[in-house]
């Protein structure tokens, strides 16, 4: 009886017209079986069968137990897989070609899983003018019919995807060797969406008008992402400068754009007692294009938008420069901090400054320049106590700890509002790394005391944190039997 999987094979073997000799198709029944698995199967014999003799078959199944006697046979395999259907794609007529191209860079390209219409849409973006033209949509099943293979729609999700996690890293290697600047193709068609008749009122007044916007398809992806595309592009998108001087196409983005919103948050979005205050755009340009890291259109701004304050404060405190840092956008922060207009002090509304919100996110270069460039106060707290270091230390950045303890100068020593110490929130949180850093170099007392009488080692055994529990024991010298606030001690 054969196998389960030798079965479906050789159905599909079966298909194919030149497979005259039965030892032809054992052989591949063979390898299947055992070596492959049903994708890599469906794929070589989709090839397979434009081969018009025995022949060349047989030198198609040579090419494929070369590639699985490699050392690493399974990825020898795929590429050989993976680049043999790419080249299907490209050998369609023309409009397939495009289609499938179309599809398969959305598809890798995009920040988050994009639903069926909304790559439905990016193509039909490019053959309307000012609004989508229901003609210029293309079928979902001819978008997957023309791929050969490589996607899937998941019917309840609404998902279009790649048909296996190993086409993504194929396509991370090869990106470049079968699409042309995917990255500004996308960034094109979402600003050239984000200014279709739809939007051309600017930002809307009711929270009704709002959801309405947001449900619209490919608006949210446009208003989240064209940035993050654009800072990949090898070239900018023509009239984005232009675009970007116009307040009202400015505000209409930063109004529901995910990072700077309210509405978009979860909690809120469904709430019918939200105010249509919190639809009130509170950022400017210099906002948009720090978040995104666009350094080149930031130095043009500066330049040619004088009247525009690159040091705003939004609704929540926050400047361009503070996005940035967040963001780790070095080259920005190097940017705005030469422009005699910028505080790098300045703090939003939880205490937080650039440097705070740079160490936080380990962003060691941001810190570095802020540092160096920024003369900032490296010691400064937040609302709850918290220094750039504490938010290090916290978050497990090593190479922020090292950074601020030899370039800020800054007193490892020092607490939050709760008497924690960075070498507590780090012992807490098990980042032995950086346990061992601050014991070095930080020069800390291990044996001090939080507000409960907690210490570091209290803290990293009631966590479970054994690596850190060792570390503190063999170079902290620490007294295990020191007992808290409550009588309890680490062990």
């Amino acid at each position: 009886m054969r196998s389960s999987i030798a079965l479906p094979v050789s159905q599909m073997a079966c298909k194919l017209s030149v497979f005259d000799e039965q030892r032809v198709i054992d052989r591949i029944e063979h390898m299947f079986a055992y070596k492959f698995r049903f994708l890599l199967a469906r794929l070589f014999f989709e090839s397979l069968e434009h081969k018009v003799s025995a022949k060349r078959i047989r030198e198609t199944l040579n090419k494929l137990r070369k590639c699985a006697q490699e050392k690493e046979s399974k990825l020898a395999l795929l590429r050989l897989a993976y680049d043999d259907v790419m080249e299907r794609i490209n050998g369609q007529p023309a409009d397939y070609k495009e289609l499938a191209n179309h599809v398969l860079s959305w598809i890798i390209c995009a920040k988050r899983p994009l639903k069926t219409i909304e790559v439905q849409y990016a193509w039909a973006v490019k053959d309307s003018e000012d609004g989508i033209d229901e003609a210029a949509i293309p079928e979902a099943e001819n978008m997957v019919s023309v791929c050969c293979g490589l996607v899937v729609i998941d019917k309840e999700s609404e998902i279009i995807r790649l048909v296996h996690y190993t086409l993504q890293e194929y396509f991370q290697h090869t990106l470049t060797r079968w699409f042309t600047d995917p990255h500004h193709d996308i960034a094109n068609t979402c600003v050239s969406y984000l200014l279709f008749k739809d939007f051309s009122d600017g930002p809307v007044r009711t929270i009704k008008e709002a959801r309405e916007r947001l449900e619209k398809p490919l608006f949210s992806y446009s208003v989240d992402y064209w940035g993050h595309h654009a800072s990949v592009c090898s070239a900018c998108i023509p009239r984005l400068l232009n675009l970007l001087t116009n307040p009202g196409w400015v505000s209409m983005v930063v109004q529901l754009c995910a990072r700077f919103s309210k509405i978009r948050q979860p909690r809120f979005f469904y709430d019918e007692r939200l105010s249509s205050e919190y639809l009130k755009p509170s950022q400017n340009v210099f906002h948009l294009v720090a978040l995104y890291g666009l350094n080149n259109l930031v130095k043009e701004l500066l330049t040619i938008a004088q009247d525009i304050d690159p040091d705003q404060r939004d609704n929540e405190g926050r400047t361009p420069l503070s996005y940035a840092a967040e963001d780790g956008h070095t080259e920005v922060v190097k940017t705005l901090l030469r422009e005699g207009r910028v505080d790098a002090e300045r703090h939003d509304k939880f205490g937080q400054t650039a440097l705070s919100l740079a160490a936080s996110q380990g962003h060691t270069e941001v810190v570095k320049t802020l540092l160096r460039e920024g003369r900032v106060d490296a010691e400064r707290r937040d609302k709850i106590g918290l220094t750039a270091l504490s938010l290090a230390a916290f978050r497990g950045h090593t190479e922020v700890v090292k950074t601020l303890l030899r370039e800020g100068r800054v007193d490892a020593e020092r607490r939050d509002n709760f008497g924690l110490t960075a070498l507590s929130l780090a012992a807490e949180n098990g980042h032995t790394e950086v346990v061992k850093t601050l014991l070095r170099e930080g020069k800390v007392d291990a044996e001090r005391q939080d507000k409960f009488g907690q210490t570091a080692l209290s803290l990293a055994a009631l966590r479970g944190h054994t690596e850190v529990v060792k570390t503190l024991l063999r170079e902290g010298k620490v007294d295990a039997e020191r007992q808290d606030k409550f009588g309890q001690t680490a062990l």
